[in-house]
């Protein structure tokens, strides 16, 4: 049952928080959805092609790598069977083909560089909070010891404003505060963006040289939602105890009725929120509506 205390936050369900904490709360504390994006499933496809590649050894290792990418990332896309034009497996096929023959392990860094990580999953304690974060790659510089991070987005265009949105994203400057905190290395970032064009386009986009101040911003935002988790978590439990209720019922209607929303956020990317129906419902239907149509899952924190 995800509702258990000690809290566990990931730099991307902080980015959802960040934008309506009822979204975040019914979706990742609660673990609650109407649908699974395809775009989402789209992305989890791509990861898994190419971190396999990257495992097995990446352009160095030729065919072998190529194969064993295309095959697990043929097996994903099969798994999850993405829905919309965009997201056969034909695409995928070739925005796989296009990945990996433009892709570097370091990206658009000069120097010797051996990989660090691959799609490994660390986690960090502060103030019995966890921070739990999954980079796709980290790489270290042989000659100074420092640390890149690449960071594969799949994205419908890769334009300016694609190129934008990552001078100031959450996700990143959390990845980078955690990476330097644990590893005491200089990190920086580097964005891998792949579209879904006929003929895909790879690009990649170097993050800021965000400064320290900059970076313990992040991690408050990521300390103030952790905190917020916890006192709502907290009181499912008491209530519980006091109303002689399962702890999950009491949950369930702590997410629809007492947490903050954010009506503004309610068509982020001109797509509806699958909470939208019920944020609209009247108070006293929502927990019913909650039940009745929408699905518990069980989620590796998103991948991030």
């Amino acid at each position: 049952m995800p509702v258990r205390l000690p809290v566990v936050g990931s730099p991307s369900r902080t980015e959802t928080a960040c934008r309506c904490y009822r979204r975040h709360y019914l979706q990742d504390v609660i673990q609650y959805e109407l649908y699974r994006s395809p775009a989402l499933s789209f992305g989890t496809v791509m990861h898994e092609g190419v971190g396999v590649f990257w495992q097995m050894g990446g352009p160095q290792a030729g065919l072998m790598s190529y194969a064993a990418g295309l095959e697990a990332m043929t097996d994903e896309w099969k798994r999850l069977l993405p829905d919309g034009a965009k997201h056969t497996l034909e695409s995928a096929t070739k925005m796989y083909e296009a990945y990996t023959a433009n892709a570097v392990l370091a990206g658009p860094f000069p120097g010797d560089y051996t990989p660090f990580l691959i799609e490994k999953r660390n986690e960090l304690e502060f103030g019995g909070r966890i921070l739990s974060y999954k980079v796709d790659r980290a790489v270290e510089n042989q000659d100074d010891g420092s640390l890149v991070i690449l960071d594969l987005k799949t994205a419908s265009k890769i334009n300016d404003k694609w190129h934008g949105n990552f001078n100031r994203t959450l996700q990143m400057k959390l990845y980078k505060y955690a990476m330097m905190f644990q590893y005491e290395r200089d990190v920086q970032v580097c964005i891998e963006g792949l579209s879904k064009d006929p003929r895909p386009k790879f690009e990649y986009h170097i993050c800021p040289q965000w400064d320290h101040d900059t970076l313990l911003e992040a991690f408050h935002e990521w300390e103030r939602h952790a905190i917020m988790d916890e006192e709502f978590i907290q009181m499912a439990f008491d209530r519980s105890t006091e109303e002689g209720r399962e702890v999950w019922d009491c949950a369930e209607e702590i997410g629809v009725l007492d947490t903050p929303f954010n009506y503004g956020d309610c068509y982020s990317y001109f797509i509806e929120c699958p909470f939208y129906r019920l944020c609209t419902a009247p108070p006293s239907m929502r927990h019913l509506l909650l039940k009745a149509d929408y699905t518990r899952v069980e989620s590796d924190l998103d991948n991030g």
